[in-house]
């Protein structure tokens, strides 16, 4: 006869599971990435700047036209001359004369008392000559000739012809130039551009665990026992 057995043995079994989870990172602080600059306003500011600076001129000056002289007669030019100046003054006569150069205080002098007792500078008994001098002040200045009498006399004198008497004179004057200078100012401001950045990783976990599983087997048994045993006894091979 077959009789059929069923065993069950539980035996662990290792099992393992993979899982990903996506998890976002944001910087905490921002990072610079770039500079803005911004013009706030111009501004042009001019400002006048004055040069004073001296220039050398000539001029003629104490010219006197020609002219004809009696005994004992004078003619004379003025002109304003500054300090400094040098004076070169000429002369052509047909006789002899008397030649001076004044200040102002001394024509004056020489107008009260029609004497002359200084001059700046002179030559007496010249038909022609040249006289120079630098001025020491700035004022009038009086170039003067005069047809001196013979011995006190002018009995028998005669006229002298004068010839476009004078020259030159050089001396600075001062010269003032300007100058406009442009001064541009600019205000600028400047603003740091920054930003934060966020990036994505994949958390990965693994897990391993030990499951019990029962594994169940049946077998079948076949034996021939005797009738009165079977009876009689177990029943069973």
């Amino acid at each position: 006869m077959s009789v059929p057995t069923t065993s069950a043995v539980t035996v662990p079994y290792r099992w393992t599971s993979t899982s990903e989870v996506a998890v976002a990172s944001t910087s905490t602080e921002p990072y610079l990435v770039g500079v803005s600059t911004t013009v706030g306003y111009t501004a042009t500011n001019a400002s006048v700047i004055e040069y004073v600076h001296q220039v050398m001129t000539t001029a003629h000056v104490l010219t006197i036209s020609r002219t004809t002289l009696y005994c004992n007669q004078s003619v004379y030019a003025a002109n304003p001359l500054v300090a400094g100046a040098d004076v070169q003054v000429t002369w052509n006569a047909t006789g002899k004369v008397d030649v001076y150069v004044f200040n102002s205080t001394q024509f004056d002098s020489y107008l009260g008392s029609e004497q002359i007792t200084s001059s700046t500078v002179n030559q007496t008994g010249e038909a022609s000559g040249v006289l120079r001098f630098r001025t020491s002040s700035t004022g009038s200045y009086f170039f003067f000739i005069l047809d001196p009498p013979v011995g006190r006399s002018c009995l028998g004198a005669g006229t002298i012809w004068v010839s476009a008497p004078g020259g030159p004179a050089v001396y600075s004057l001062p010269m003032t130039s300007y100058t406009t200078e442009y001064t541009t100012y600019t205000s600028t401001s400047q603003q740091e551009i920054t930003q934060t950045y966020t990036s994505t990783f994949a958390l990965t976990s693994t897990s391993t665990e030990l499951i019990p599983v029962t594994l169940t087997s049946t077998s079948t048994t076949s034996c021939a026992p005797s009738f009165w045993a079977w009876i009689f006894g177990p029943k069973s091979c």
